[in-house]
């Protein structure tokens, strides 16, 4: 295996050609990627001449990583052409696309992080979040349940913002007040934002997660909070998915040793037709918010990934450079899911076509003359 350039052609049934990376469970192709952005992994694995160059300089890099050069950024895209006519921009083209659908997202997102909760020794909680509170991470929190009384709210809102008030969310560390109001603003739709869960953040007089009575739960594993899209819907579900993809990529872990619940203030069910694709991502069963339903929860590392209708966000009403092509970020995405879920799509037979066509049975937004397009083909006089 070749880990110079930037084809991704390998087969998902691959075997690990590094035995010591295995536990990652990452493409192939990938594993270079991530060794260049965790240099701790690459000491560890120094001696292992398979998984390891003498110049890690030489490596590929994703292209967030900041002594990454842009000619070893991963499946960079193609423009039509380099710059419009009769517009002045301060980036090309394929610069800006890169911004906008490739990794140079996620490098924002990383870019943007501030402290909104400050931690004085190393057992103290700690937040942080991108603007707006659209990516959010902290360490030792404390989220009280009590006021969620799904019971009373069978049928109501998905993400209501009443549960979490003042001493209800928080952590033992210093909360720097006006960064965190600084975080309202796209808190209108409960998918754009994390700012309406976390606006009443307090700093608590306890460490939540040392052991004392004020935890009626303690969650040791990592723990992705998620606010879903539609369930039966293919566009919209997996914006929730590759959002969680970018997610991991800024938080810099692939592990699926993590819990995932799924925030939902109301007591309806999810529909979920692509269930299955949860295995990229977890070992372990999804946990609902109706669970905790009335308890304390102490979290020792929690995320709030990026969400899947955020304001000029991945991917949903996203406007993007004309004439652009070929995000390394969502062919990564598409290339991660593909080999954990050990799908082997093949490759199109010579002189054949593949077509794929989504039908809806939905009142709206249907094809009307599917009948006479699915006919079509055998019905063709082929060469």
């Amino acid at each position: 295996m070749s880990w110079s350039g930037s084809s991704h052609t390998s087969d998902v049934s691959t075997p690990p050609t590094c035995p010591a990376l295995a536990h990652l469970g990452l493409p192939p192709e990938h594993l270079p990627y991530y060794l260049y952005s965790h240099p701790e992994v690459t000491a560890a694995v120094r001696n292992d001449t398979e998984c390891y160059r003498q110049h890690r300089a030489l490596l590929p890099c994703w292209g967030y990583e900041e002594d990454c050069p842009p000619e070893s950024r991963y499946s960079p895209p193609v423009c039509a052409q380099e710059w419009e006519k009769g517009k002045r921009h301060k980036l090309s083209n394929t610069e800006q696309f890169w911004w906008q659908a490739g990794f140079g997202y996620a490098s924002e997102q990383r870019r943007q992080l501030v402290t909104l909760c400050e931690a004085r020794s190393q057992e103290d909680s700690w937040l942080e979040c991108s603007h707006y509170a659209r990516y959010c991470r902290g360490r030792n929190l404390y989220l009280d349940f009590r006021r969620l009384k799904i019971h009373e709210n069978h049928f109501g809102k998905r993400f209501r913002r009443d549960i979490l008030g003042p001493g209800d969310i928080g952590g033992h560390c210093k909360v720097i007040t006006d960064r965190l109001k600084n975080m309202a603003g796209h808190e209108v739709h409960g998918l754009m934002s994390w700012y309406a869960e976390l606006e009443n953040f307090t700093s608590l007089n306890f460490r939540p997660t040392a052991g004392n009575e004020n935890c009626d739960v303690i969650l040791d594993t990592p723990t992705y909070f998620m606010k879903l899209d539609l369930g039966i819907n293919m566009y919209h579900h997996f914006c929730d998915f590759l959002n969680l993809y970018i997610s991991q990529h800024v938080n810099g872990s692939f592990s699926t040793d993590v819990n995932i619940i799924v925030w939902d203030t109301s007591g309806r069910s999810y529909k979920d037709m692509f269930g299955d694709t949860w295995r990229a991502f977890t070992d372990h069963p999804l946990i609902h918010l109706k669970n905790y339903d009335g308890k304390r929860v102490c979290v020792r590392e929690a995320i709030f990934p990026l969400l899947p209708r955020i304001a000029l966000g991945l991917y949903y009403n996203l406007p993007l450079v004309p004439g652009c092509k070929n995000s390394g970020l969502v062919r990564a995405f598409s290339r991660h899911v593909l080999y954990r879920l050990g799908i082997d799509h093949g490759q199109p037979q010579d002189g054949r076509l593949r077509v794929t066509f989504l039908s809806r049975t939905t009142q709206f937004r249907q094809v009307l003359n599917e009948d006479q397009v699915r006919r079509a083909p055998s019905e063709a006089r082929w060469p």
